[in-house]
């Protein structure tokens, strides 16, 4: 793994991409790599402390070699608390409920949050906002000094405007109280005192009784679970999220609060940087890779069962996130439209070589993958068929 590695897992639901991320992602960890999960939308990483990101099940069928026993891993998965309402039975234990602040935003995020539908109510909060600071405002204090603006316009737009700002505020995707951090549960410590993971906040209390820390590095995740219920004009409500966790990412490594290695993940990520979406996600995801290796050692893993609706060279988006892939798995089942985008960003997929692509990615079963590296592969013949059976794919290579 380098600053340079970039995984692009292909495959439909239920073929094994979960079971391969988790494994890459497991053994980067072991190996000192820091894991950010910017879209955890199933909670798999729940789960992560399993050897090789395995489920107990499989432990079980398969069993473990010396060197393999699952260890515990500290994580923290946040939720959006617009996401954790969605939960019918209550919020898994395992979950941080939490909700971006008025810190974490600029202006020109508030006004695509609220989505004027007039230019003149548009005009008016833009002017309201003038030089405010906005990381020192919330609703209540908006809406006040809303109140004491003059309107030249004979209509009433306060009215409209706080009606604006209420839906907003009742969207729960910003909020004025709930706001957490994620990124200052990075560092941690386990007190073999207590047997448990600790975090900043509650540190002080485990010193004053010279308890035994060692420090460690969590793995850090933003749970979309329920991503789905918002579709159809409101994919915003969770892509606000990724994207601003992504700018936030990038402030805290040039504010010197973090150090990689990290290794970035991103699931079902045509859904929240498709070629169709606003340009938010794919910005700052641009901006992680432009960072990576002269600020920070960060390498990728995008999983998706659609690579065609990502940015991907020869497209009209200007991003290009399927191209820039060292390492691509494709796997059994996957539409031809896809394989076919993917494999042709990696200058692979000649014209006389089509129907051998085909027949080797027709050939796969369930749970393999075809291994596509371009720097190491001249054609369809030289990449090999890989199965990522945890734990065992680790001594499989």
């Amino acid at each position: 793994m380098t600053d340079t590695t970039r995984i692009l897992l292909v495959a439909p639901t239920g073929r094994g991409k979960t079971v391969a991320g988790k494994r890459i992602v497991s053994t980067a960890y072991d190996d000192g790599w820091t894991p950010v999960h910017f879209s955890d939308v199933k909670n798999d990483f729940q789960s992560i402390s399993y050897a090789g990101g395995a489920s107990k099940q499989m432990i079980e069928t398969m069993g473990l070699i010396d060197g393999e026993e699952p260890h515990r891993v500290p994580r923290k998965l946040f939720q959006p608390k617009f996401l954790v309402d969605d939960y019918r039975n209550g919020k898994p234990s395992y979950i941080e409920q939490f909700t971006l602040g008025f810190e974490d935003i600029t202006k020109s995020d508030l006004m695509f949050l609220l989505d004027f539908n007039s230019e003149p109510q548009e005009q008016v909060f833009d002017n309201l906002l003038g030089d405010l600071s906005i990381e020192d405002e919330n609703f209540i204090s908006l809406k006040s000094k809303l109140d004491d603006v003059e309107i030249e316009y004979t209509n009433n737009l306060k009215g409209p405007i706080k009606r604006t700002l209420n839906s907003l505020e009742n969207s729960k995707i910003l909020a004025s109280n709930l706001r957490k951090n994620p990124f200052n549960y990075i560092e941690c410590w386990e007190c073999h005192d207590c047997d448990e993971f600790v975090w900043k906040e509650d540190k002080g209390e485990h010193e004053l009784n010279n308890h035994d820390l060692e420090e460690k590095r969590a793995v850090i995740s933003l749970s979309l679970k329920h991503y789905d219920n918002y579709t159809y004009g409101d994919e915003e409500k969770f892509q606000f999220y990724v994207a601003v966790l992504m700018r936030n990412f990038i402030k805290e490594i040039r504010r010197g609060n973090i150090e990689g290695p990290f290794i970035l993940y991103g699931d079902e990520f045509h859904e929240v940087a498709g070629r169709d979406t606003g340009n938010l996600v794919k910005k700052y995801f641009q901006k992680i890779l432009d960072i990576a290796g002269r600020q920070a050692d960060i390498a990728t893993i995008l999983s998706t069962q659609r690579p065609s609706k990502l940015p991907y060279p020869q497209s009209s988006d200007p991003y290009d996130f399927v191209g820039d892939t060292t390492h691509m798995f494709i796997g059994e089942g996957l539409n031809p439209v896809d394989w076919r985008k993917a494999v042709n960003s990696t200058n692979l997929y000649g014209q006389g070589d089509k129907e051998k692509w085909r027949k080797k990615i027709n050939d796969l079963n369930q749970y393999e993958f075809l291994y596509v590296n371009p720097e190491k592969h001249d054609d369809v013949e030289d990449c090999p068929v890989v199965k990522f059976y945890s734990p065992l794919v680790r001594h499989t290579g």
